[in-house]
C-alpha cells in the first residue's frame, strides 16, 4: 500500500490522490492492485474515475497506472 501510494502521489500529485481515500489493495492474479475510492462509491453508488495502480508480485514493477472509468 505504501509503495503504491507513493507512486500514485508522484504521478498524479498529492491533492488528487488524497481526494480518493480510502485506498484498498487487492490481489489480481500475479499483481497487487492499489485502488482509490471514488466519491460515488463512498455514497453507496457505482462510479469511476479513481486512481489505480498494478504492481507485479514477482518483481515489484509497475505494470499499469491509470484513472479508472
Amino acid at each position: 500500500m505504501k509503495v503504491g501510494m507513493a507512486i500514485l502521489e508522484r504521478y498524479y500529485g498529492k491533492e488528487l490522490v488524497e481526494h480518493y481515500r480510502p485506498y484498498r489493495v487487492i490481489v489480481v492474479g500475479d499483481e497487487w492492485a492499489v485502488l482509490g475510492t471514488g466519491p460515488d462509491y463512498r455514497d453507496g453508488q457505482r462510479g469511476g474515475g479513481f486512481p489505480e495502480l498494478s504492481i507485479s508480485r514477482r518483481d515489484g514493477k509497475v505494470s499499469r497506472i491509470a484513472l479508472s472509468r
